[in-house]
Parts: C-alpha cells; sequence; structure tokens
C-alpha cells in the first residue's frame, strides 16, 4: 500500500509538473530600417525582429495576426518626430487542451513616410497577451530623414576612380565640377537636370579633356539650381 501510495504520489507530481503553465517570453531584438538612411522622397519601412517562447497546457497554437508575423494597432503612427509601433501577440486559448512548447523568431514590418526632414525616434512596444506575460517589451532607436545631402566620395583615396553620392529634395539642375587645391576647375561631373532622391556619379580621375591628373588633393561641390551649395574634399594617389 505505501508504495502505490508512492507511485501515485510520483505519477501525480510528474502530471502536475507537465500541465503547470511553463511562463512566456516575448522579446524584441533589433529594429532595421529600410532604407537605412532614409531621405525626404523615400518611403521608409520598419523592420522588427523578435523572439518568443510560449510553454503551456491549455494553450494549442500560439499566431501573431497575418500568418504569424505581428498586429499592428491603431497606436501604430507618427508623432513630434516619433515613430509608435506596437506589436501584439495573440492567445488562442483553449482551456484543458494539450500543447507543445513554441520558440518562434519573427520579423514584421510597418511602412512611414516619405516624412519630412529631420531627427526622428523609434518606440516599438510588443506585448503578449497571456496574462502571463502582462507588461510589454520596449526598444527604441534613431535616424535622421535627409533633406539634401553630398556624401563623402568612395573609396577615398582612391586610384584610379571614385564614386560620389548625392540626395536630391527636389527636382533641379544639378551642378557637380572637381576642383584642385589652387582653385582650377578640373572636371565638370554634372550639369543637368535630375530628379528628387539618390543620384550617383563616378569620377575617373581625368579632366575635361580626358587627361588623367596629376596624384593631389581635389574638392568637389555640388550645387541645385545654382544654390545650395555643399563642398568635399578627396584624395587622388597615383
Amino acid at each position: 500500500m505505501k508504495r502505490r501510495t508512492l507511485t501515485s504520489a510520483i505519477f501525480f507530481s510528474i502530471l502536475g509538473s507537465l500541465l503547470t503553465p511553463l511562463p512566456a517570453d516575448s522579446n524584441l531584438e533589433s529594429v532595421e530600417l529600410l532604407p537605412a538612411r532614409p531621405t525626404v522622397v523615400d518611403s521608409l519601412r520598419v523592420l522588427v525582429h523578435g523572439f518568443l517562447y510560449d510553454g503551456c497546457w491549455n494553450l494549442p497554437s500560439f499566431e501573431f495576426c497575418d500568418h504569424g508575423v505581428c498586429a499592428f494597432p491603431e497606436s501604430t503612427g507618427v508623432s513630434d518626430h516619433t515613430l509608435y509601433i506596437h506589436i501584439l501577440a495573440v492567445d488562442f486559448w483553449h482551456a484543458g487542451a494539450a500543447c507543445w512548447d513554441v520558440w518562434t523568431d519573427y520579423v514584421c514590418s510597418h511602412n512611414f513616410g516619405p516624412l519630412p526632414p529631420g531627427h526622428y525616434s523609434v518606440i516599438v512596444t510588443e506585448h503578449h497577451e497571456s496574462l502571463r506575460d502582462p507588461d510589454p517589451e520596449v526598444l527604441t532607436t534613431e535616424f535622421d530623414v535627409i533633406a539634401y545631402a553630398l556624401l563623402q566620395n568612395m573609396p577615398n583615396p582612391f586610384n584610379p576612380a571614385t564614386r560620389i553620392r548625392y540626395v536630391l529634395p527636389r527636382m533641379g539642375l544639378v551642378d557637380l565640377r572637381v576642383w584642385d587645391a589652387g582653385g582650377h576647375l578640373v572636371r565638370t561631373l554634372v550639369r543637368s537636370q535630375q530628379s528628387a532622391g539618390w543620384n550617383e556619379v563616378t569620377w575617373l580621375g581625368d579632366d575635361n579633356n580626358g587627361n588623367p591628373v596629376a596624384s593631389g588633393i581635389y574638392f568637389y561641390r555640388l550645387g541645385v539650381d545654382g544654390r545650395d551649395w555643399q563642398t568635399r574634399k578627396m584624395v587622388l594617389l597615383r
């Protein structure tokens, strides 16, 4: 009788541990921006990477809305240069039904913009609907929306060629020229109408006659419609 009682106690102890709900765990891991350097003409896609663990005896399946991805309630939006994203993990309860533990990585996305120029913050909250995980996870990041910029040439120093990238806030007459350290015009790279957004040109280290120029320090200067001039320095090493 004692052995049967002990065996029953062990059996029910194991059964009880199997039927005891395990704590749910949902973590936000990272926020990714596409494009990484948005401009005033870009639509911004925010990708949220996360991880979920859920173990329970009465929760047969765990889902995010939209095929295991995420839900965006009305709180998602933009306010005062802050982007808000709320991810809701939804439980589908079936009391008394058994289930397996669930481990899953997820990626969900939301589109914003185009946005006005300026500095922005992204605040992501993720809430697991289960009462076993009542507090939301929070993840933040920051970025800038570029209105008009002339980027550093790549590579730099260079030989024999280098790429120059720039972003325009509007369509306009673009003037991009290369000057030497003495202030003499070396090469006109662009003198034409171009559309808003990212543009790129390659300089082959030559002058306007197609002749290779000597090693040294050069300056490239960008303007749109005769104003908004920006200048950067580059080095040619033969």
